[in-house]
């Protein structure tokens, strides 16, 4: 594992607004810019557009906060509607897989974008292994495939939870990332197994980076809303 340095005490002011990250529409087209600000247009709707209760404040101003106090990549994370934003900072790194870590060392684990493991929040997701459905949402393609997630039962046993999920490309907006011009299409991930069924919807670049999604952790802790604000 490579180390690039905890998420220090500089993050301790960099936790925010109240805002609501649901799903957004993919027909709707308007413009991102990655590393200076929060994402706009259909990507506002994951992350950024309905706020909460609570002090307002400029998410713009946030996020040229968190990429001046910290190096290497960053990213914003909510757990739950009406929840404040916390700001993550790159903890290491060991092959395909990223750890980021809040202040309060709470931490998240990524395989290529997408999340397989949280730590400190309760509930947590103890692992999960997207499969065949992480590759459909990375390459923008639709099919179908097994997802399995794992969680500790009240013995502390490791309990597996497996879903058939469906993945289909919705619609495409302009982005800009380290001034650059790509094209984001929003993916949509429906997972189902009984009478739970779950969404998850990704901001992916042609080069399969998720620039921005909506990720199911678990039954405890719902969704988290994510944005990178610099890969």
């Amino acid at each position: 594992m490579i180390l690039r340095g905890k998420a220090g005490a500089a993050l301790a002011a960099l936790v925010i607004v109240a805002v609501a990250g649901c799903a957004g529409d993919g027909a709707k087209r308007g413009k991102v810019a990655l590393g200076g600000g929060l994402l706009s247009g259909a990507v506002g709707t994951l992350v950024n557009e309905r706020r909460g209760a609570g002090p307002a404040q400029d998410p713009g101003q946030l996020a040229a906060a968190a990429l001046k106090s910290l190096p290497g990549p960053v990213m914003l994370a909510q757990i739950g509607p009406g929840a404040g934003y916390t700001v993550l900072g790159l903890y290491g790194e060991n092959g395909d897989r990223r750890t980021y870590a809040t202040p309060g060392e709470q931490a998240m684990v990524f395989r290529n974008g997408i999340l397989v493991a949280t730590r400190g929040y309760g509930n947590d997701l103890m692992s999960a292994d997207p499969g065949a459905a992480g590759q459909l949402v990375r390459s923008r393609s639709a099919g179908s495939a097994e997802r399995i997630w794992r969680y500790l039962d009240g013995n502390n046993v490791e309990r597996p939870l497996r879903m058939n999920c469906a993945v289909q490309p919705g619609g495409t907006q302009a982005a800009q990332l380290g001034g650059r011009a790509v094209t984001v299409r929003q993916m949509n991930e429906t997972c189902a197994t009984g009478p739970l069924k779950i969404d998850n919807t990704y901001l992916v670049t042609d080069a399969g980076l998720i620039l921005a999604s909506r990720q199911w952790i678990g039954p405890g802790l719902g969704h988290v809303s994510l944005q990178v604000l610099r890969p």
